[in-house]
């Protein structure tokens, strides 16, 4: 069995506004949950795909078929 991770990357500002409609949380809880994390940029650097969630949900989506695409074509040729 093979593992892929994928590193979805949004800046701070539209990760923080997501987070506030969502789950109503502050400047103080995103700080205090992601101290507790590796750093951002260390799971990028780890993860095998980074995809890019800063733009519309459409753009994301292809982005997202794309590695989904790359994940399915991978598995089928260690077979």
């Amino acid at each position: 069995m093979l593992f892929r991770s994928v590193f979805v990357e949004v800046p701070r500002e539209i990760r923080l506004n997501r987070l506030i409609k969502a789950r109503q949380w502050d400047e103080e809880e995103l700080d205090k949950r992601e101290k507790l994390q590796f750093s951002l940029d260390k799971k990028a650097q780890l993860a095998d795909y980074v995809v890019d969630n800063s733009s519309d949900q459409a753009s994301t989506l292809r982005l997202i078929q794309r590695v989904l695409s790359q994940l399915l074509f991978s598995a089928g040729s260690t077979h």
